[in-house]
């Protein structure tokens, strides 16, 4: 593969993957918030932070907790006045949502214990005073009823069968979240829940209505948000209503946002670090191995481990795809005054340097890394005490010294100046 269409595909390769890299960093603190909701609601329950729970799934609620009670079997139940913000599901809706004052709260610490599974003729609900000898099931969904106003719980279908058959929540949990709205009922004597055989299994007496301050601030707030949702002075009410009350506050994700976009961002480095390494490896230029290889020389010589006598595997190690900055330095008595040239070749390269006292006898070349062999030196009247017969080039830059010394004879006398070729 010529350099040219290395550097193509090198360039697309990372407009593609830092493309696909920006939108995981903006989808993906999202779908992790998502995904760990219901997660982080189970710990704040069993943790007691019950109005943190609901402040995350509740438009506005009340801090103060309206009704509690523990049962024998470790159960719980707990509800907080709020302002419900629901999908319209009327036919001739004129927004997409609407408010209505309500009652939010939890059954938690489950643990099994609720039979809300069921495939055939499912009954699992929450009943508004409940009334055993007058209820009937399916009877009490409509509005504004005194007695058995039936809420369904079931959001979950298990068999793809296009029916929902247990709470979604109890898949993975061991709780259930519920709202109450004041338009299905007025007051709220007590709360049953019903499983998935039409029994009940919890019921306690709440006596609990509408009529509360927390409700009755909320009252103009809902009547502009139904007429219009986008109303500009539903900011002046909305700040209005939490000012009146320290307990009071609007739905809010601020830590669950932090958590999810911590999580994003080690994704995302994650995948940028993966893609790199990729494309470094398999594309170009090859940093990586050759930065690995430097470190692990560095470390060797500081073990004073000896190279490796094979520098064809050496280069091999990290690959011969990209250039280093080689110098050669000779190390000359100081009467000489010679030029003197170094050569080396391999199949493809070659290495030639002429050294001169102006140069100082050091000359920077830049070198297609690999192995170079058949070292020649030609310095009339010198040999060499260290030329390498090969030279594996590698890293980004790469330092030679070469010591001469005067040829001498047998008879230890300086010989007539004469090529020296190494063998």
């Amino acid at each position: 593969m010529n350099k040219k269409l290395k550097i193509f595909l090198t360039i697309l390769y990372y407009i593609f993957t830092i493309g696909i890299g920006v939108l995981i960093a903006l989808v993906s603190p999202g779908l992790i918030m998502t995904k760990d909701l219901p997660k982080h609601l189970e710990e704040y329950l069993n943790n007691g932070e019950y109005a943190r729970s609901v402040n995350l799934l509740a438009g506005y609620d009340d801090k103060e907790i309206a009704y509690q009670e523990t049962f024998q079997d470790g159960t719980g139940i707990v509800l907080f006045r709020t302002l419900s913000v629901i999908d319209n599901k009327e036919e001739d809706k004129k927004q997409e949502e609407n408010a209505y004052k309500s009652y939010s709260g939890f059954i938690y610490n489950l643990g099994g214990r609720y039979k809300a599974n069921g495939l055939i003729n499912n009954r699992t609900s929450l009943v508004i005073n409940y009334d055993e000898a007058t209820y009937q099931p399916g009877k009490g969904t409509g509005d504004g009823l005194v007695s058995n106003v039936d809420i369904s719980l079931l959001n979950h279908d298990t068999n793809d069968d296009g029916m929902y058959d247990t709470v979604v929540t109890l898949v993975n949990y061991n709780y259930i979240y519920f709202e109450i709205l004041e338009k299905r009922v007025a007051n709220i004597e007590n709360i049953t829940f019903l499983d998935c055989d039409g029994k009940a299994y919890i019921s306690v007496n709440t006596h609990l209505d509408f009529t509360n301050e927390f409700h009755a601030s909320l009252t103009e707030f809902v009547t502009v948000f139904n007429e219009n949702s986008k109303d500009s002075r539903l900011v002046d009410l909305e700040k209005e209503f939490l000012a009146k009350n320290a307990n009071y506050e609007k739905c809010s994700y601020q830590n669950e946002k932090a958590l999810a976009n911590k999580s994003g961002a080690i994704i995302v480095l994650i995948y940028f670090l993966i893609i790199y390494l990729l494309g470094d490896i398999l594309l170009w230029p090859r940093f990586i191995p050759a930065v690995c290889y430097w470190v692990y020389k560095k470390i060797r010589r500081k073990m004073g481990k000896e190279e490796d006598n094979n520098p064809a595997e050496q280069v091999n190690v990290y690959g011969t795809d990209y250039y280093t900055q080689l110098t050669v330095t000779l190390k000359v008595p100081e009467d000489c005054g010679i030029n003197i040239t170094v050569h080396y070749h391999n199949e493809t390269d070659e290495i030639n340097m002429i050294f001169s006292k102006e140069n100082n006898y050091s000359v920077t070349q830049r070198t297609h890394a690999g192995v170079y062999m058949n070292a020649w030196l030609e310095a009339p009247g010198y040999e060499s005490e260290n030329l390498p017969k090969s030279l594996a080039v590698r890293g980004f830059k790469m330092n030679v010294d070469v010591s001469l010394r005067k040829a001498l004879n047998e008879n230890n006398l300086v010989e007539e100046p004469d090529n020296k070729k190494e063998e």
